[in-house]
């Protein structure tokens, strides 16, 4: 899902693999409703909605590395969901298992979608829903005409729970198909070839989270 949320007075935000599961259930059980449905980079007419209905834009974080690590992880085990039923014809589940085990196979496997997506070179071309889960997105709220509220996606059930809200779902790496090799990956992730590479794209993005970060420590510090 990708739009901002309302519920009574405050309009919420979360991207691709910062809470926008948790915010989509909030609309399809009814407790809250989709405001914008469409992603603007301007955020145009999320300002007239604030504007014109005295909203409070209220925005979900989460630090760019682990974010973009969790967004490899659900393509990379995506791909791999449909690919290992085949792979299981010419070999016993025991040796898939073995495999899955081993850290080197994660290391590769996740190289090779490095390359496919071009982080390899550093100039990666990613489709809207690669993107949705993997692309810089941080800098849209520098055109909110009202300053967001900021909070880290760890506080989203307390957070919505503070609106009344006690439905919450959370789209866990470890609760989807391989979830056991999750710990696994993200160990292997970090000694690809191409991970450095990776760490200078996500830059600009966690600048930006930094800076953001900041009104969140205010908050935190304000309300502690």
């Amino acid at each position: 899902m990708s739009g901002w949320v309302r519920t009574h007075n405050k309009l919420l935000y979360a991207h691709g693999k910062s809470g926008s599961t948790s915010l989509a259930h909030l609309v399809h059980t009814g407790v809250a409703t989709q405001a914008i449905t469409q992603w603007q980079h301007d955020c145009a007419d999320v300002n007239q909605l604030v504007e014109s209905h005295g909203l409070e834009p209220l925005i979900f974080i989460r630090e760019p590395r682990e974010r973009f690590v969790s967004g490899m992880w659900q393509l990379v085990s995506e791909l791999l969901t449909v690919a290992l039923p085949r792979i299981t014809r010419w070999h016993d589940l025991g040796y898939v298992d073995d495999m899955l085990d081993e850290p080197q196979y994660w290391r590769d496997v996740t190289e090779q979608m490095f390359c496919v997506l071009g982080f390899d070179s550093g100039n990666p071309q990613l489709s809207d829903r690669e993107a949705y889960h993997l692309g810089h997105y941080l800098q849209m709220f520098s055109h909110l005409k009202q300053h967001p509220t900021v909070h880290s996606t760890s506080e989203i059930n307390s957070v919505l729970q503070q609106l009344g809200h006690d439905a919450v779902v959370h789209n866990s790496s470890t609760e989807k198909p391989l979830g056991e090799y999750y710990t696994v990956f993200k160990n292997a992730i970090v000694t690809t070839p191409s991970w450095i590479t990776v760490l200078k794209w996500l830059e600009p993005e966690r600048d930006r989270y930094a800076d953001l970060s900041l009104r969140l420590d205010y908050l935190a510090n304000k309300n502690g």
